[in-house]
């Protein structure tokens, strides 16, 4: 990096322009990227490196904006489930009549909830489409909320995939011998809901495997690969449907 924008020590830039007069070894190298880039047809090489790194920037930033937007998103939906499980607690054990403004105050949050869950939706059919469209909207966020970013879930093996969420079943099976967990978030899949229990964990490990393919193309391509059909052929064929 200082052989393109300068010299840096204890913080401070010390020299603006690159150090190519006072470092042979960095001067051959720059000279060899300038050829390179004048064959290529690269004019400006200090500018094009320039304007590369702004808009490499700009991607990092907005990908950064969307994880956070999402984590912020599921924290929030996982709140208002919580306090909306209170309020309906409260009032199926309440003596009657249940006061109007507890009725009001379970309505108006379930409306807070659909707004976060369409918000969901909308920012994860823009920012992760194949994801979506493997495992629902809702779900394709609380996995990246899980890893922590698109990118983080996207280096994840299809294995670790399938049981994130269930880490202190694995913790216990790892310690203590007790059976593995077949599954973690994804139990939330329609497709565990609608398989028989002895073929959940084949049917686990075909979800895992489609996420991780998509989250992957999600992150690294951009390319919407029409996976949805080729996991519900999949699935038809261990369910038997």
């Amino acid at each position: 990096m200082r052989a393109w924008f300068g010299t840096v020590e204890n913080g401070k830039c010390i020299s603006k322009a690159p150090v190519l007069e006072s470092d042979e070894s960095v001067k051959n190298f720059n000279s060899e990227f300038r050829k390179l880039a004048s064959i290529c047809g690269v004019k400006d090489y200090v500018g094009e490196l320039h304007d590369l790194m702004v808009e490499l920037t700009r991607e990092a930033l907005k990908e950064a904006s969307s994880d956070l937007k999402l984590v912020e998103l599921v924290n929030l939906l996982e709140e208002l489930n919580e306090s909306i499980s209170v309020f309906e607690e409260m009032k199926n054990t309440a003596f009657s009549p249940f006061p109007t403004s507890f009725e009001e105050a379970i309505s108006a949050l379930k409306r807070a909830r659909d707004d976060i869950i369409s918000e969901i939706s909308k920012e994860m059919n823009s920012y992760a489409p194949n994801l979506s469209s493997v495992a629902g909207e809702l779900l394709g966020a609380r996995l990246i909320a899980h890893a922590g970013s698109l990118r983080r879930l996207a280096v994840l093996s299809s294995t670790t995939i399938q049981v994130l969420g269930a880490e202190k079943a694995l913790f216990k099976h790892l310690q203590r011998g007790t059976p593995p967990p077949k599954h973690g978030i994804i139990y939330l899949h329609p497709f565990l809901r609608r398989v028989k229990k002895k073929k959940r964990g084949k049917t686990a490990k075909l979800i895992a495997k489609y996420i991780s393919i998509a989250s992957r193309a999600d992150a690294l391509s951009g390319r919407k690969l029409g996976l949805k059909e080729k996991m519900e052929e999949e699935f038809r064929r261990i369910s038997g449907e």
